[in-house]
């Protein structure tokens, strides 16, 4: 695992250029189990649900939000802060997506870094808002804040039926190849949720 992480230091990230970085995947990766962490001035600031379209039982029970979040925070001081920190000209601001895997035999969490963005709003904050968050993000909370989807995402069954319908998909062939300049479903969410919430 360290050989993983040790390749971010490889990544001009000041320069934030695109790279395509292949890795063997791993079929314990849970989807649910990806968080976005923010990092502002060498200090983890906030942790969100990355997939916040959705709502996952498990992640409604504190004691494991809990657990997840010190579990967060522990992998990032012991191994993320401590391989970044002696570059922090370059690499004191960033959004850095963690997944957690669950070790069956230790009942933890292992974790694992999946990307790295730029603390920038072209970066998706996904529960976390850049301007009505502001202070959180940029570390005048006071404290690490977590958060995760704990509503069903409203009118989420219309949103799929139109996105099935603009795509000219129907329940059998989710294929939409046929039209491929249609933008991809999460980016029209992405649209509904902003209208929906002004």
């Amino acid at each position: 695992m360290d050989n993983k992480i040790a390749n971010i230091n490889n990544i001009e990230l000041h320069n934030w250029n695109n790279n395509i970085i292949v890795r063997e995947w791993n079929n314990s990766l849970d989807s649910s189990m990806e968080f976005r962490c923010f990092v502002y001035q060498s200090n983890l600031t906030a942790i969100s649900q990355y997939n916040y379209y959705c709502k996952y039982y498990h992640l409604q029970n504190d004691a494991i939000i809990q657990k997840i979040k010190i579990t967060i925070i522990k992998y990032w001081q012991e191994k993320i802060q401590q391989l970044l920190d002696p570059w922090s000209e370059k690499y004191s601001n960033y959004v850095i997506d963690i997944g957690l895997i669950e070790n069956k035999s230790t009942n933890k969490y292992d974790c694992i870094v999946i990307e790295m963005n730029p603390f920038e709003t072209t970066t998706h904050p996904c529960l976390f808002d850049w301007t009505k968050d502001n202070n959180q993000l940029r570390g005048q909370g006071s404290e690490i804040e977590i958060r995760v989807q704990l509503d069903y995402y409203p009118y989420i069954e219309d949103y799929v039926e139109f996105i099935l319908d603009i795509n000219q998909c129907d329940g059998k062939n989710n294929s939409s190849s046929d039209h491929p300049a249609k933008e991809p479903y999460f980016i029209f969410l992405d649209k509904m949720k902003t209208q929906l919430s002004l």
